[in-house]
């Protein structure tokens, strides 16, 4: 990354955490000894903390998404260093605009049942937010090289497994995430500390839809045999299953997310004829079914997978 961009991230962090922590240092004479830090839908307070942790509550998360831009704007420059580093300064653009909110309303207060949750807080902090995402994203990307790109079949003949008539055999491989399951920690530790900053309760709920978009491609099972493909996310849901008699080759290919569509499940069989389960790039077993689409996932030892599911097919 160059310099100019560099010092442009760390800035970023920089203000975040001035947003956040700044209030509590300069008012912190004028807080009550209890500090309201939760409001109801109506913008009354309904929950409180120790003027002590009420601050570490609030501007902590602010402060380590500080820290964690430094970090990220120091990393070498590729997309998903990007990605993150714009998630990052979105929620402690977003933590930090709601600490200083917690400030403002409860300074001056002797009681603080009195307090009441402004109505431009939960607004702005959105709007940093979002503006910060897209500004660290940008910084941090810049000329950013491609993490993966393309699609490269695998090489030479298809290895096939030889089966005897009545032998039964059957594979099964996995593969995980670098991003899925980190992005959903942070939703839930967003929206949890977006309740505690002191916002309605349904400023947390886009986080909470982050996270529950996320958990299901943490990891993935995929295991072949006599029945087909079955395909099956870490927690038990989705799945997608495959019959032998509807695959008409599969092959080990070399699997870049941006030629599929990026991560996640990408595409549709029925709608755009490809579709494929994304969780990293690299090695990923790729079906060509007879009706003439095709399905892909990333999985380690896809090339086991694939020789096998020949071999029964040849024998089939």
């Amino acid at each position: 990354m160059s310099g100019r961009r560099r010092v442009g991230t760390v800035a970023l962090g920089l203000v975040a955490a001035l947003v956040a922590a700044v209030p509590w240092l300069a008012r912190w004479g004028e807080l009550p000894a209890t500090v309201a830090t939760h409001f109801s839908w109506s913008g009354t307070a309904d929950g409180s903390l120790p003027r002590a942790l009420a601050a570490l509550v609030s501007a902590g998360p602010a402060l380590a998404g500080a820290a964690a831009l430094v970090v990220l704007g120091a990393r070498p420059r590729t997309r998903t260093t990007a990605g993150w580093a714009g998630l990052v300064a979105g929620l402690a653009a977003l933590f930090a605009v709601l600490s200083a909110a917690v400030v403002s309303v409860n300074a001056g207060l002797d009681d603080w049942h009195e307090a009441e949750l402004a109505g431009w807080s939960v607004p702005l902090a959105l709007a940093a937010l979002v503006g910060a995402m897209a500004l660290a994203t940008w910084l941090v990307r810049g000329d950013a090289r491609p993490d993966d790109e393309g699609s490269t079949p695998g090489t030479g003949g298809r290895p096939v497994v030889a089966l005897a008539d009545g032998e039964v055999a059957a594979w099964a491989g996995r593969a995980t995430s670098r991003w899925a399951l980190p992005l959903a920690t942070l939703g839930v530790l967003g929206a949890v500390g977006t309740w505690l900053s002191g916002a309605p309760a349904w400023a947390a709920l886009p986080l909470l839809l982050v996270a529950a978009a996320c958990a299901p491609f943490g990891s993935v099972r995929v295991t072949a045999g006599r029945a087909g493909v079955r395909v099956v996310a870490g927690p038990g849901w989705p799945h997608v299953e495959v019959p032998l008699d509807r695959i008409a080759s599969a092959e080990a290919i070399d699997l870049r997310p941006s030629a599929w569509g990026g991560w996640g499940y990408r595409g549709s069989r029925k709608l755009f004829g490809k579709a494929a389960w994304v969780l990293r790039g690299g090695e990923a077993l790729r079906l060509d079914l007879v009706d003439g689409t095709v399905f892909a996932v990333t999985v380690d030892g896809a090339a086991g997978a694939a020789a096998l599911l020949e071999g029964l097919r040849s024998r089939a």
